[in-house]
């Protein structure tokens, strides 16, 4: 699927807020909010948008944040 720049933009604008209003994305895009959709649901269809996630900022809550990695040798 070759991505126009409409459909780069989309992109563009969900790469940061993926839960930002569909109206609020195709006013930013210059399209109405069903062609946006329409866009959106292609994507999806075609592979290019495959799951949305969520990423927190847990420096937010005022809670100190580690990462541990452990390599386990020989564990049973």
């Amino acid at each position: 699927m070759k991505l126009d720049k409409k459909y780069q933009k989309i992109l563009y604008e969900m790469e940061f807020s993926s839960r930002k209003p569909i109206s609020k994305i195709a006013k930013s895009v210059g399209l109405s909010k069903e062609v946006t959709n329409y866009r959106i649901k292609k994507l999806e269809s075609e592979g290019i948008i495959e799951y949305y996630r969520t990423i927190f900022n847990l420096f937010n809550f005022e809670k100190d944040y580690y990462h541990i990695f452990m390599k386990l040798r020989d564990f049973h």
